[in-house]
C-alpha cells in the first residue's frame, strides 16, 4: 500500500520512467502535426487537368456528330436537287432556289467551325527540355519543393488547357447553330418545292 500511494503522490515524469512504467511518452499522446497545404492543391491541380482532359474529349465527339450529320444533309440536298432536275416537265421553282443555295453555305459553314473545334490546336505540354533541367537542378531537393514545381507547372497547362476549351466550345456552339438554321431553310426550300410548282 505505501507503494501505491508512493506512485500516485509522484507521478513518472521523465521519457526513461514513462517507457519503463509502460506510459506513452507525451508526444505520443498528443495531436499529430497538421498536414501541409502543399499535397491538397498537387491532387486538386490534377483532378482539375483531368476534368478539362474529359471536356475537350466530349467537345471533340459532339463536333465530329455535326460534322458527320452536316455531311449527311449535304449529300441528301444534292441527291434531291438531281433527281428533281432531271425529272420530265418539272424545274426547281424560282423561290427554292436562294433557299437552297442558303442551306448549303450554312451547312458547309456548320462543317466547317466543327471541323475547327476539333482541329488538334496545341496545348500547352511541358518541355522534356526543362523537365531534364528540372530534375538536374533540384534533384537533392525535399518533397515540398517538388511538389510545389509540379503544382506550379500543374496550374499553367490546366489555365491553357481551359481557354482553348472555352474557344472549343463556343466555336461548336456555332456550328450547332448554323447546323439548325441550314436545317430550317432547307425545310423552307422543300416546302417551296412541294406547294409551288415549278414552270413547265
Amino acid at each position: 500500500m505505501a507503494k501505491d500511494s508512493e506512485s500516485e503522490l509522484h507521478p513518472v515524469t521523465s521519457a526513461e520512467g514513462q517507457a519503463a512504467s509502460g506510459i506513452p511518452p507525451a508526444d505520443v499522446l498528443g495531436t499529430e502535426p497538421q498536414q501541409k497545404a502543399g499535397p491538397i492543391y498537387y491532387d486538386f491541380l490534377e483532378k482539375l487537368i483531368a476534368e478539362q482532359d474529359q471536356r475537350k474529349d466530349s467537345l471533340e465527339r459532339r463536333a465530329l456528330a455535326v460534322i458527320t450529320t452536316s455531311g449527311t444533309l449535304v449529300s441528301l440536298l444534292f441527291g434531291l436537287v438531281s433527281v428533281l432536275t432531271k425529272a420530265e416537265h418539272f424545274s426547281l421553282p424560282r423561290a427554292s432556289h436562294s433557299y437552297i443555295a442558303a442551306a448549303l453555305i450554312l451547312f458547309v459553314s456548320s462543317a466547317f467551325l466543327a471541323i475547327v473545334t476539333n482541329a488538334p490546336i496545341l496545348y500547352r505540354n511541358i518541355d522534356p527540355s526543362d523537365v531534364d533541367a528540372v530534375l538536374k537542378e533540384n534533384w537533392s531537393e525535399d518533397r515540398d519543393f517538388a511538389e510545389q514545381i509540379i503544382s506550379t507547372t500543374r496550374s499553367v497547362v490546366f489555365k491553357t488547357a481551359q481557354k482553348v476549351n472555352e474557344f472549343k466550345a463556343w466555336t461548336l456552339v456555332a456550328a450547332l447553330v448554323l447546323q439548325v438554321g441550314a436545317a430550317a431553310t432547307l425545310a423552307v426550300a422543300v416546302a417551296e418545292i412541294i406547294f409551288v410548282k415549278g414552270p413547265k
